[in-house]
């Protein structure tokens, strides 16, 4: 089974917007509510990945997010190195 890769945009450090990608190209729209319903029953092979700074991270993060830097992953990619069958979600700062 591919990766689920689904993009998170919160703004400010508020979720807002929030868009999915569930195959490699293809961007679908979901609400902050349904993120918060995939983590508060636990959705299996949910990994939350908060690519702002080291120090964004530390001022505030969702619960269990792993902070990957957007500047790392332009440089390395296999920093994504997850099981086939991970839902990744991505969390950022803006929509830049």
């Amino acid at each position: 089974m591919r990766s689920n890769y689904i993009l998170l945009v919160i703004v400010g450090l508020l979720l807002f917007g929030v868009v999915s990608v569930a195959a490699a190209d293809v961007f679908t729209a979901i609400t902050s509510e349904e993120l918060r319903a995939m983590i508060e029953r636990k959705e299996q092979h949910l990994v939350l990945v908060d690519t702002r700074s080291y120090g964004e991270y530390q001022d505030a993060h969702i619960k269990g997010a792993l902070n990957i830097p957007w500047a790392r992953l332009e440089k390395d990619p296999s920093a994504l190195n997850f099981p086939k069958d991970s839902n990744l979600l991505f969390y950022c700062s803006g929509s830049s």
